[in-house]
Protein backbone atom coordinates (compact mmCIF):
# COMPACT_ATOMS: atom_id res chain seq x y z
CA UNK A 1 0.00 0.00 0.00
CA UNK A 2 1.20 3.29 -0.96
CA UNK A 3 1.74 5.76 2.03
CA UNK A 4 2.79 9.12 1.65
CA UNK A 5 4.04 11.15 4.59
CA UNK A 6 5.17 14.90 4.76
CA UNK A 7 7.96 16.01 7.18
CA UNK A 8 6.14 18.38 9.52
CA UNK A 9 9.82 20.16 9.61
CA UNK A 10 10.48 20.90 5.92
CA UNK A 11 7.39 20.00 4.08
CA UNK A 12 9.37 17.46 2.36
CA UNK A 13 7.06 14.80 0.77
CA UNK A 14 7.94 10.73 1.18
CA UNK A 15 6.21 8.26 -0.79
CA UNK A 16 7.06 4.37 -0.17
CA UNK A 17 5.09 1.26 -0.61
CA UNK A 18 4.58 -0.25 2.73
CA UNK A 19 2.49 -3.50 4.33
CA UNK A 20 2.58 -2.23 7.54
CA UNK A 21 1.13 1.17 9.46
CA UNK A 22 4.00 3.61 10.12
CA UNK A 23 5.05 4.27 13.40
CA UNK A 24 8.07 6.08 12.90
CA UNK A 25 9.98 7.68 9.92
CA UNK A 26 13.07 9.74 9.29
CA UNK A 27 13.57 12.31 6.69
CA UNK A 28 15.94 12.07 4.24
CA UNK A 29 15.56 15.92 3.67
CA UNK A 30 16.10 17.30 7.10
CA UNK A 31 17.54 14.16 8.93
CA UNK A 32 14.78 14.49 11.50
CA UNK A 33 13.63 11.54 12.85
CA UNK A 34 9.84 11.25 13.82
CA UNK A 35 7.60 9.31 16.86
CA UNK A 36 4.32 9.21 14.30
CA UNK A 37 2.17 7.13 17.06
CA UNK A 38 0.45 10.01 18.22
CA UNK A 39 -2.18 12.38 16.15
CA UNK A 40 1.04 14.48 15.80
CA UNK A 41 4.38 13.07 14.91
CA UNK A 42 6.58 13.86 17.34
CA UNK A 43 10.77 14.75 16.63
CA UNK A 44 12.59 11.97 17.97
CA UNK A 45 15.88 12.79 17.12
CA UNK A 46 18.19 14.73 14.66
CA UNK A 47 20.89 13.40 13.25
CA UNK A 48 23.78 15.36 11.91
CA UNK A 49 25.16 14.79 8.53
CA UNK A 50 27.09 11.62 8.35
CA UNK A 51 28.29 10.69 5.14
CA UNK A 52 28.01 6.86 3.95
CA UNK A 53 28.52 5.67 0.28
CA UNK A 54 25.35 3.06 -0.36
CA UNK A 55 24.06 1.80 -2.89
CA UNK A 56 20.22 1.73 -2.34
CA UNK A 57 17.33 3.96 -0.98
CA UNK A 58 14.72 4.51 0.34
CA UNK A 59 11.57 3.40 -1.91
CA UNK A 60 13.96 1.27 -4.35
CA UNK A 61 12.33 -2.11 -5.41
CA UNK A 62 14.54 -5.29 -5.71
CA UNK A 63 13.14 -8.68 -6.93
CA UNK A 64 14.06 -11.91 -4.96
CA UNK A 65 13.36 -15.25 -5.31
CA UNK A 66 10.68 -14.06 -7.73
CA UNK A 67 9.14 -12.24 -5.17
CA UNK A 68 9.33 -8.14 -5.33
CA UNK A 69 10.82 -6.11 -2.50
CA UNK A 70 10.60 -2.41 -1.51
CA UNK A 71 13.31 -0.72 0.68
CA UNK A 72 10.99 0.93 3.16
CA UNK A 73 13.71 2.47 5.25
CA UNK A 74 17.22 2.36 5.89
CA UNK A 75 19.87 2.60 9.04
CA UNK A 76 23.13 3.59 9.13
CA UNK A 77 24.76 2.25 12.19
CA UNK A 78 28.54 2.86 13.56
CA UNK A 79 31.17 1.26 16.36
CA UNK A 80 33.00 3.49 18.34
CA UNK A 81 35.75 2.33 16.02
CA UNK A 82 34.11 4.44 13.05
CA UNK A 83 33.34 1.41 11.32
CA UNK A 84 30.21 1.77 9.60
CA UNK A 85 27.21 0.30 7.94
CA UNK A 86 24.10 0.35 6.39
CA UNK A 87 21.26 -2.03 7.11
CA UNK A 88 18.15 -1.99 4.66
CA UNK A 89 14.75 -2.81 5.89
CA UNK A 90 12.68 -4.64 2.89
CA UNK A 91 9.08 -5.57 2.79
CA UNK A 92 7.22 -7.44 0.42
CA UNK A 93 3.16 -6.71 -0.21
CA UNK A 94 2.68 -10.53 1.71
CA UNK A 95 4.38 -8.82 5.13
CA UNK A 96 7.54 -10.64 3.92
CA UNK A 97 10.64 -8.76 5.83
CA UNK A 98 14.25 -9.44 4.33
CA UNK A 99 17.16 -7.03 5.76
CA UNK A 100 20.30 -6.03 3.80
CA UNK A 101 23.37 -4.80 5.27
CA UNK A 102 26.15 -2.73 3.15
CA UNK A 103 29.86 -2.65 4.36
CA UNK A 104 32.70 -1.02 2.15
CA UNK A 105 30.51 -2.42 -0.42
CA UNK A 106 29.87 -6.16 0.69
CA UNK A 107 26.30 -6.97 0.87
CA UNK A 108 24.49 -9.31 4.37
CA UNK A 109 21.03 -10.95 2.76
CA UNK A 110 19.77 -11.92 6.26
CA UNK A 111 16.00 -13.09 6.98
CA UNK A 112 14.58 -13.36 11.07
CA UNK A 113 14.48 -16.87 12.97
CA UNK A 114 11.15 -17.60 14.07
CA UNK A 115 12.77 -19.34 17.09
CA UNK A 116 15.61 -18.64 19.17
CA UNK A 117 18.97 -20.31 18.62
CA UNK A 118 21.51 -22.04 21.35
CA UNK A 119 24.31 -19.85 21.42
CA UNK A 120 26.06 -18.05 23.63
CA UNK A 121 28.36 -14.90 23.58
CA UNK A 122 30.91 -16.79 25.64
CA UNK A 123 32.07 -19.08 23.93
CA UNK A 124 34.47 -18.43 20.66
CA UNK A 125 33.30 -21.71 18.06
CA UNK A 126 29.87 -22.34 18.43
CA UNK A 127 27.72 -24.91 15.92
CA UNK A 128 24.03 -24.30 14.75
CA UNK A 129 22.68 -26.78 11.81
CA UNK A 130 25.52 -29.12 12.02
CA UNK A 131 27.87 -26.00 10.93
CA UNK A 132 30.42 -24.13 13.11
CA UNK A 133 30.20 -20.82 13.56
CA UNK A 134 32.78 -18.25 14.77
CA UNK A 135 31.64 -15.64 17.51
CA UNK A 136 32.59 -11.77 16.22
CA UNK A 137 33.29 -9.24 19.22
CA UNK A 138 30.08 -8.00 20.87
CA UNK A 139 29.00 -4.26 19.77
CA UNK A 140 26.37 -1.67 20.85
CA UNK A 141 26.19 0.10 17.54
CA UNK A 142 25.16 3.69 17.16
CA UNK A 143 22.51 5.04 15.18
CA UNK A 144 23.89 7.60 12.90
CA UNK A 145 20.75 7.76 10.26
CA UNK A 146 17.29 6.37 9.87
CA UNK A 147 15.53 7.37 6.17
CA UNK A 148 12.25 5.70 5.34
CA UNK A 149 9.20 4.58 7.08
CA UNK A 150 9.32 2.03 10.12
CA UNK A 151 6.71 0.16 12.29
CA UNK A 152 9.43 -0.38 14.96
CA UNK A 153 11.60 1.75 16.90
CA UNK A 154 14.79 1.68 15.11
CA UNK A 155 16.54 3.70 17.67
CA UNK A 156 16.37 1.47 20.82
CA UNK A 157 19.76 0.28 22.04
CA UNK A 158 20.39 -2.88 20.78
CA UNK A 159 23.31 -5.22 21.44
CA UNK A 160 24.13 -7.02 18.97
CA UNK A 161 26.41 -10.45 18.36
CA UNK A 162 27.81 -12.04 15.37
CA UNK A 163 28.57 -15.54 14.63
CA UNK A 164 29.86 -16.39 11.09
CA UNK A 165 31.04 -19.40 9.06
CA UNK A 166 31.45 -17.34 5.53
CA UNK A 167 29.66 -17.38 3.82
CA UNK A 168 26.52 -17.90 6.32
CA UNK A 169 25.97 -15.48 9.36
CA UNK A 170 24.16 -15.59 12.42
CA UNK A 171 23.47 -12.59 14.06
CA UNK A 172 21.58 -11.74 17.54
CA UNK A 173 20.44 -8.70 18.95
CA UNK A 174 19.16 -7.81 22.37
CA UNK A 175 16.90 -4.99 23.31
CA UNK A 176 16.31 -2.96 26.52
CA UNK A 177 18.81 -6.46 27.68
CA UNK A 178 15.53 -8.63 27.49
CA UNK A 179 13.98 -8.71 23.63
CA UNK A 180 15.97 -11.73 21.73
CA UNK A 181 16.16 -11.28 17.55
CA UNK A 182 17.61 -14.00 15.38
CA UNK A 183 18.71 -13.71 12.06
CA UNK A 184 20.24 -16.08 9.96
CA UNK A 185 22.02 -14.92 6.81
CA UNK A 186 24.40 -14.82 3.98
CA UNK A 187 27.42 -13.38 1.37
CA UNK A 188 24.71 -11.94 -1.49
CA UNK A 189 27.46 -11.18 -4.55
CA UNK A 190 27.13 -7.99 -5.78
CA UNK A 191 26.17 -9.05 -9.51
CA UNK A 192 22.94 -10.52 -7.51
CA UNK A 193 22.44 -6.73 -6.07
CA UNK A 194 22.68 -5.05 -9.66
CA UNK A 195 20.58 -7.69 -11.28
CA UNK A 196 17.82 -7.54 -8.48
CA UNK A 197 17.37 -4.10 -7.97
CA UNK A 198 18.38 -3.09 -11.52
CA UNK A 199 21.58 -0.92 -10.89
CA UNK A 200 24.31 -0.46 -13.47
CA UNK A 201 26.61 0.92 -10.11
CA UNK A 202 27.05 0.05 -7.15
CA UNK A 203 28.72 1.66 -4.13
CA UNK A 204 32.86 0.57 -4.31
CA UNK A 205 33.98 -2.20 -2.79
CA UNK A 206 37.26 -2.19 -0.52
CA UNK A 207 38.99 -4.69 2.54
CA UNK A 208 37.00 -8.32 2.53
CA UNK A 209 33.96 -8.71 3.97
CA UNK A 210 32.52 -9.92 6.96
CA UNK A 211 31.09 -13.13 5.40
CA UNK A 212 32.93 -12.19 1.98
CA UNK A 213 34.02 -16.02 0.30
CA UNK A 214 37.47 -17.00 -0.48
CA UNK A 215 37.54 -16.43 -4.75
CA UNK A 216 37.81 -20.57 -4.82
CA UNK A 217 38.14 -23.61 -2.48
CA UNK A 218 42.12 -24.19 -1.84
CA UNK A 219 41.36 -27.87 -0.91
CA UNK A 220 39.13 -28.46 -3.84
CA UNK A 221 42.40 -26.71 -5.92
CA UNK A 222 44.44 -28.93 -4.27
CA UNK A 223 42.09 -32.41 -5.58
CA UNK A 224 42.37 -30.97 -9.17
CA UNK A 225 46.33 -30.18 -9.07
CA UNK A 226 47.09 -33.51 -7.27
CA UNK A 227 44.80 -35.44 -9.82
CA UNK A 228 46.11 -33.64 -12.69
CA UNK A 229 49.95 -34.78 -11.25
CA UNK A 230 48.93 -38.15 -10.62
CA UNK A 231 47.51 -37.86 -14.33
CA UNK A 232 50.92 -36.54 -15.42
CA UNK A 233 52.84 -39.00 -13.10
CA UNK A 234 50.74 -42.28 -15.10
CA UNK A 235 51.02 -40.76 -18.74
CA UNK A 236 55.24 -40.18 -18.27
CA UNK A 237 55.60 -43.51 -16.50
CA UNK A 238 53.67 -45.50 -19.56
CA UNK A 239 55.81 -43.08 -22.09
CA UNK A 240 58.59 -44.55 -20.78
CA UNK A 241 57.61 -48.16 -19.61
CA UNK A 242 59.24 -49.67 -22.39
CA UNK A 243 61.91 -46.99 -23.71
CA UNK A 244 65.84 -48.45 -23.36
CA UNK A 245 68.78 -46.57 -23.56
CA UNK A 246 70.74 -47.35 -26.94
CA UNK A 247 73.68 -46.04 -27.42
CA UNK A 248 73.51 -44.90 -31.55
CA UNK A 249 77.13 -43.35 -31.64
CA UNK A 250 80.35 -43.90 -29.51
CA UNK A 251 83.50 -42.64 -31.46
CA UNK A 252 86.76 -40.55 -30.84
CA UNK A 253 87.21 -37.71 -33.26
CA UNK A 254 91.19 -36.94 -33.55
CA UNK A 255 92.32 -33.48 -33.37
CA UNK A 256 96.27 -33.24 -35.62
CA UNK A 257 96.21 -29.82 -36.27
CA UNK A 258 93.92 -26.15 -34.87
CA UNK A 259 90.47 -27.79 -36.82
CA UNK A 260 89.19 -31.27 -38.43
CA UNK A 261 87.19 -30.89 -41.60
CA UNK A 262 83.69 -31.94 -41.19
CA UNK A 263 83.36 -35.73 -40.44
CA UNK A 264 80.34 -37.47 -41.54
CA UNK A 265 79.47 -40.39 -39.31
CA UNK A 266 77.53 -43.84 -40.31
CA UNK A 267 74.05 -43.97 -40.10
CA UNK A 268 71.85 -44.89 -37.13
CA UNK A 269 68.84 -45.55 -36.39
CA UNK A 270 66.18 -44.15 -33.65
CA UNK A 271 63.66 -46.36 -32.77
CA UNK A 272 60.16 -45.11 -30.36
CA UNK A 273 58.18 -42.18 -29.69
CA UNK A 274 59.78 -38.27 -29.81
CA UNK A 275 62.13 -38.79 -27.19
CA UNK A 276 65.49 -36.67 -26.52
CA UNK A 277 69.02 -37.97 -28.40
CA UNK A 278 71.77 -36.76 -25.63
CA UNK A 279 75.21 -36.36 -26.64
CA UNK A 280 78.11 -37.13 -24.69
CA UNK A 281 81.59 -34.70 -24.74
CA UNK A 282 84.44 -35.75 -23.44
CA UNK A 283 88.03 -34.55 -23.78
CA UNK A 284 91.54 -34.01 -22.19
CA UNK A 285 91.89 -30.59 -22.42
CA UNK A 286 93.93 -28.52 -20.13
CA UNK A 287 94.69 -24.92 -20.16
CA UNK A 288 92.71 -24.46 -23.28
CA UNK A 289 89.54 -25.54 -24.64
CA UNK A 290 87.97 -27.63 -27.55
CA UNK A 291 84.53 -26.49 -29.63
CA UNK A 292 82.93 -29.06 -31.02
CA UNK A 293 80.13 -28.38 -33.64
CA UNK A 294 77.18 -31.12 -34.34
CA UNK A 295 74.69 -31.42 -37.20
CA UNK A 296 72.16 -34.36 -36.89
CA UNK A 297 70.66 -34.90 -40.07
CA UNK A 298 67.75 -37.18 -41.02
CA UNK A 299 68.12 -39.18 -43.52
CA UNK A 300 64.20 -39.32 -44.69
CA UNK A 301 64.00 -35.43 -45.08
CA UNK A 302 67.66 -34.21 -45.11
CA UNK A 303 66.25 -32.06 -42.48
CA UNK A 304 69.48 -30.59 -40.35
CA UNK A 305 69.74 -29.99 -37.08
CA UNK A 306 72.93 -27.84 -35.70
CA UNK A 307 74.40 -27.88 -31.77
CA UNK A 308 77.36 -26.36 -30.75
CA UNK A 309 79.12 -26.43 -27.78
CA UNK A 310 82.48 -25.33 -25.71
CA UNK A 311 84.73 -27.35 -23.44
CA UNK A 312 87.18 -25.05 -21.54
CA UNK A 313 89.16 -26.24 -18.36
CA UNK A 314 91.57 -23.62 -16.87
CA UNK A 315 93.72 -24.39 -13.48
CA UNK A 316 96.60 -22.80 -11.57
CA UNK A 317 97.64 -20.96 -8.59
CA UNK A 318 97.17 -18.33 -6.61
CA UNK A 319 99.21 -17.60 -3.02
CA UNK A 320 99.39 -21.04 -2.96
CA UNK A 321 96.01 -22.25 -3.61
CA UNK A 322 95.08 -24.60 -6.31
CA UNK A 323 91.74 -23.30 -8.65
CA UNK A 324 90.39 -24.71 -11.35
CA UNK A 325 87.62 -23.32 -13.54
CA UNK A 326 85.35 -25.11 -16.66
CA UNK A 327 85.33 -28.13 -17.54
CA UNK A 328 86.42 -31.29 -18.96
CA UNK A 329 83.14 -32.57 -19.87
CA UNK A 330 79.46 -31.86 -21.14
CA UNK A 331 76.47 -32.81 -22.70
CA UNK A 332 73.51 -31.38 -24.50
CA UNK A 333 69.91 -32.61 -26.20
CA UNK A 334 68.25 -32.91 -29.06
CA UNK A 335 65.02 -32.67 -27.92
CA UNK A 336 61.90 -34.14 -29.51
CA UNK A 337 63.84 -36.51 -32.08
CA UNK A 338 61.87 -38.75 -33.66
CA UNK A 339 62.05 -42.63 -34.65
CA UNK A 340 64.10 -42.98 -38.24
CA UNK A 341 67.36 -43.08 -40.10
CA UNK A 342 70.02 -40.60 -38.72
CA UNK A 343 73.15 -39.52 -38.83
CA UNK A 344 75.94 -37.16 -37.77
CA UNK A 345 78.02 -34.18 -38.79
CA UNK A 346 80.86 -33.30 -36.70
CA UNK A 347 83.37 -30.68 -36.84
CA UNK A 348 86.11 -30.05 -33.99
CA UNK A 349 88.13 -27.63 -33.11
CA UNK A 350 91.08 -26.00 -30.39
CA UNK A 351 93.51 -23.69 -29.86
CA UNK A 352 96.26 -23.11 -32.38
CA UNK A 353 98.79 -23.20 -28.89
CA UNK A 354 97.32 -26.16 -27.96
CA UNK A 355 99.87 -29.15 -28.52
CA UNK A 356 97.94 -31.19 -26.02
CA UNK A 357 94.46 -31.94 -26.92
CA UNK A 358 94.73 -35.08 -28.95
CA UNK A 359 90.68 -34.48 -29.98
CA UNK A 360 86.93 -35.33 -28.34
CA UNK A 361 85.39 -38.21 -27.54
CA UNK A 362 81.13 -38.40 -28.61
CA UNK A 363 78.64 -40.63 -27.55
CA UNK A 364 75.31 -40.55 -28.25
CA UNK A 365 72.21 -42.12 -26.52
CA UNK A 366 68.61 -42.29 -27.29
CA UNK A 367 65.64 -43.97 -25.88
CA UNK A 368 66.43 -42.12 -22.65
CA UNK A 369 63.70 -41.90 -20.05
CA UNK A 370 62.58 -38.49 -20.01
CA UNK A 371 60.98 -37.04 -16.66
CA UNK A 372 61.78 -32.99 -17.39
CA UNK A 373 58.55 -31.94 -17.97
CA UNK A 374 56.70 -34.11 -15.59
CA UNK A 375 58.72 -32.15 -12.57
CA UNK A 376 58.35 -29.40 -13.90
CA UNK A 377 54.34 -29.79 -13.93
CA UNK A 378 54.39 -31.11 -10.13
CA UNK A 379 56.72 -28.67 -8.72
CA UNK A 380 54.07 -25.91 -10.38
CA UNK A 381 51.41 -27.60 -8.60
CA UNK A 382 52.39 -27.50 -5.25
CA UNK A 383 53.60 -24.07 -5.93
CA UNK A 384 49.94 -23.46 -6.67
CA UNK A 385 48.71 -25.12 -4.14
CA UNK A 386 51.11 -23.73 -1.41
CA UNK A 387 50.02 -20.09 -2.99
CA UNK A 388 46.42 -20.87 -2.73
CA UNK A 389 46.69 -21.57 1.07
CA UNK A 390 49.00 -18.39 1.70
CA UNK A 391 46.24 -16.23 -0.29
CA UNK A 392 43.26 -17.73 1.52
CA UNK A 393 45.36 -17.31 4.82
CA UNK A 394 45.74 -13.38 3.82
CA UNK A 395 42.27 -12.90 2.67
CA UNK A 396 41.15 -13.95 6.03
CA UNK A 397 43.36 -11.92 8.23
CA UNK A 398 42.20 -8.94 6.65
CA UNK A 399 38.65 -9.97 7.17
CA UNK A 400 39.63 -9.79 10.82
Amino acid sequence: MKTTITCPSCSHEQTIDVPFKVNFFGCVSCLRYFDNTAAKAVVKETFKPFYFERSLSAGAVGKFDDKSFVVTGLVIKSLQSLESWCEYLLHAEDGKALYISESQGHFIKMEALDSGVDMTSFEKNQTFEEITYTRMAVANPRVRLAVGFFEEDVLHPAKTTEFIAPPLIISREVYHGAHTTWYKGAHLPRPTVKKAFELSKLAGRYGTGLVQPFYFEPFRVAQILLAMCLLVIGITMLRNYDRETKIVYDAFVPLNGASASDLVSNSFEVTGSRAPLTVHLASEVDNSWASTTIGLVNEENNEEIYATRDLEFYQGYEAGEHWTEGSKADEFNFCGVPAGKYHFIINVSKSEIDTTTTGVHIRAESGMPVYHNMWIVLVVCVVLIIAAYIAKDKFEENRY
